[in-house]
């Protein structure tokens, strides 16, 4: 008579049944911390002669059981202005003011905190053994 017999399967399933949440730790970490670098970053991006855009900056973290959020926001009126630029401006009056370039400090710092944090988690997942592949 042959037979088949599996031993350690209650440790694997405990490992298992552990490695989501070990998971979502980490990444939360890793997440708020990428959160963090980019409202400093952003912040030190921005001029500092009224303070309005640094003090309408904000970062808030949510964090679940199985996932975590990093909300940055600028809630300034001169924040989009600033971000995107603006065209040739001329008061009632007639006078000139000029137009302003755009800075991009807000979308270029997200988009750069993005692709390092995508890389951060693809090792974190890949150093739990599981493999990524990516088709972007």
């Amino acid at each position: 008579m042959n037979g088949l017999v599996w031993t350690g399967v209650d440790e694997l399933e405990a490992e298992l049944r552990a490695l989501g949440a070990q998971l979502a730790r980490e990444g939360s970490d890793q997440l708020q911390a990428a959160g963090d670098a980019a409202f400093a970053t952003i912040g030190s991006g921005y001029p500092s002669r009224t303070g309005d855009l640094k003090k309408g900056l904000t970062v808030t973290h949510t964090r679940t059981a199985f996932g975590a959020k990093a909300l940055l926001v600028n809630t300034s009126p001169h924040a989009i202005p600033f971000e995107v630029g603006t065209e040739l401006r001329v008061t009632k009056a007639g006078v000139s003011r000029g137009s302003m370039p755009p800075n991009h400090v807000f979308t270029r710092t997200l988009n750069q905190t993005r692709r390092a944090l995508k890389t951060q988690q693809r090792a974190l997942l890949e150093r739990f053994g599981l493999t990524v592949t990516d088709d972007e």
